[in-house]
């Protein structure tokens, strides 16, 4: 068994390359995916290998393949990502352990030639189980040069939690936990995308 991720063009849907990353994990399942266009670097979570990896974006004109994997971050069920460029911080929900409630996880990618350390961890109040999360973003509601994620109240981490089909919000930097933005969403939400940026006023 394996998991294919393909390269394309976005101008115009071109594949450039297929597969471009081959999982050959015996339960490889490729699911969020994330992008550092300046440096040019892709951020694969692989659920059932337990790890998210980072492949280069250029790719061998011959094989269409990536030149190199740069390095690999050890996750439990690792399912939705995001990245913030402008901070350098990637995101990733966790799904549950047998130890562990499922969590969203932050690391600084301050190089790409290293595996980062956890920087900071993200659960609900226990009576709001984060229960199998999917998609997640980062929503800036206010920007700041000068400080990460515009301070405190700056940004929020926003996921989705599969079986308790809500959205979970929380503040970006103190990983406070804000709530429940929606709840009741109809069966299995899987990904998530915000069009709108007035969260401000819901939370």
């Amino acid at each position: 068994d394996t998991g294919d991720v393909s390269l394309h063009d976005s101008r115009d849907g071109k594949v450039l390359a297929y597969p471009y990353v081959t999982l050959s994990h015996k339960d490889a399942s490729p699911r969020g995916i994330a992008v550092d266009e300046e440096r040019r670097v892709m951020f694969l979570a692989e659920r059932y290998a337990y790890k998210v990896s980072c492949w280069s974006l250029d790719f061998d004109d011959a094989t269409k393949r990536p030149k190199e994997k740069l390095f690999e971050i050890d996750v439990d069920h690792p399912i939705g990502v995001t990245y913030d460029a402008k901070s350098r911080r990637l995101f990733v929900a966790s799904d549950a352990d047998d130890k562990e409630q499922a969590n969203v996880r932050r690391f600084h990618i301050d190089r790409v030639d290293k595996a980062p350390k956890i920087e900071a961890v993200y659960k609900p109040h226990k009576d709001d189980e984060l229960a199998h999360p999917t998609g997640i973003e980062l929503v800036y509601l206010r920007r700041s040069d000068e400080e990460v994620f515009g301070g405190e109240g700056g940004a929020v981490v926003l996921v989705l939690g599969q079986k308790k089909r809500a959205l979970y919000a929380f503040d970006a930097l103190t990983t406070k936990y804000l709530g429940k933005v929606i709840e009741d969403f109809p069966d299995n939400p899987e990904d998530l995308l915000v069009l709108r940026n007035d969260l401000a006023e819901v939370l």
